[in-house]
């Protein structure tokens, strides 16, 4: 449904693809949880649609949300990789 939404954008159908963009988001949200990459992707295409049509403050809404999605994941990944960095530092690979 996102990859339908970005073809209706490309072929200037806005309102098919704000349409199918928010279906996308409200499916991935209820099946993924709101805080899933996937929801980031989707927040961030249907935001480069708003700032094509200028509503630039919903896009801004939406950008900030996906930002804060992709840091969270980003702290969480960085978390979890320190140990086996440190690891690996032990070993001493030669």
């Amino acid at each position: 449904m996102n990859n339908l939404a970005a073809l209706c954008h490309a072929t200037g159908r806005y309102d098919e693809a704000e349409r199918l963009y928010r279906r996308s988001l409200a499916v991935k949200e209820k099946l993924l949880g709101g805080e899933h990459l996937d929801v980031a992707m989707t927040l961030n295409n249907l935001a480069v649609l708003y700032k094509s049509r200028q509503k630039f403050e919903d896009a801004k809404r939406l950008y900030r949300r996906a930002l804060a999605i992709l840091e969270s994941r980003l702290d969480r990944l960085t978390r979890n990789s320190r140990p086996v960095v440190k690891t690996t530092n032990v070993c001493n690979w030669k």
